[in-house]
Formats: structure tokens, C-alpha cells, sequence
């Protein structure tokens, strides 16, 4: 099979997209698949603070959609150290985590 487009969405439990992982977003183009196997999305850092969420799994040919799973699974996103900081982000502020970074510049040349 060729052609072949692989995604994964992440839902919050009231059905809110929050997320989403494609294979033709990230330039990942796939030829000569095998009739079996896996196919493997990596997320170095998951960006989503602890909670329970919904994963919807599809796999697509060119417009036409090869499967389908809705719900595929419920996941829980357990507490952990997204900036290696220590410190953990409050649920008021969104469910979002960013990898980002501060600086100070002088306006003065």
C-alpha cells in the first residue's frame, strides 16, 4: 500500500479537539507498507497537563478513509516534569504546556 496518511486526534473528555498528530502534516509520506504491522507516531514531550482524555485513530488513502476508531481509547495524562523544572503548571491556566524560553534585552545599543 502507498500513499497512506496515518493521524491521531486527542479529545478532552466532553469532546473538545484539543490535539492533533497527522503524518502528512509532518512531511512523513509512507510507500511500499507492509500488509501487517505498526505504525509508531513519537511525541518527545506530551504538551497536555494531567487529566483524562479521548484518542480517535484514523488512517486514510489519498480522500478516502481506510479506519476509523472513535473513541480508539481514554488515556490519562499523569503529573510529570514537562520543563524539568520542578514545578507544575495550574489547570485554570488551560490544558496546554508549550516548550518555551525567557530572555532580557537591553533596549540600549
Amino acid at each position: 500500500m502507498d500513499n497512506i496518511i496515518f493521524s491521531f486526534s486527542v479529545e478532552s473528555l466532553t469532546g473538545e479537539k484539543l490535539l492533533l498528530f497527522a503524518s502528512d502534516v509532518t512531511g512523513d509520506s509512507f510507500t511500499g507498507l507492509p500488509l501487517e504491522g505498526n505504525a509508531v507516531c513519537t511525541v518527545p514531550r506530551f504538551p497536555l497537563i494531567p487529566g483524562m482524555y479521548r484518542v480517535t485513530v484514523w488512517a486514510r488513502r489519498n480522500q478516502e478513509f481506510l479506519d476509523w476508531i472513535s473513541p480508539a481509547a481514554e488515556i490519562r495524562v499523569m503529573e510529570g516534569d514537562f520543563f524539568g523544572t520542578g514545578r507544575q503548571k495550574k489547570a485554570k491556566f488551560g490544558p496546554f504546556l508549550a516548550a518555551h524560553s525567557w530572555a532580557v534585552e537591553s533596549d540600549r545599543n
